[in-house]
């Protein structure tokens, strides 16, 4: 990635997907859009859901929770499960 953004002539797109996440909620909200972009069939640099944890999180913070989440953040907002996104 690094020498793929080296070289770039100008900083690299991006969008703002959400805004305004608290904190404790900032691993949710990545691994939500991960999931979502991954499932629309996106081509995303990062692969893994979720980020790397903190440390001040890392005890009581695991993949599958933030799969659990990030499904959970998607029956919220009336997404359907990746069986039934057409893209």
């Amino acid at each position: 990635m690094s020498t793929w953004l080296g070289s770039l002539s100008d900083p690299p797109p991006y969008v703002v997907l959400e805004a305004d996440v608290t904190f404790e909620e900032r691993y949710e909200a990545e691994a939500f859009w991960t999931l979502l972009l991954c499932q629309r069939g996106e081509k995303l640099l990062n692969l893994s859901v979720g980020a790397q944890i903190s440390p001040e999180h890392a005890r009581k913070s695991n993949a599958a929770r933030r799969r659990h989440l990030a499904a959970k953040r998607q029956r919220q907002r009336g997404l359907h499960p990746a069986e039934e996104v057409t893209p």
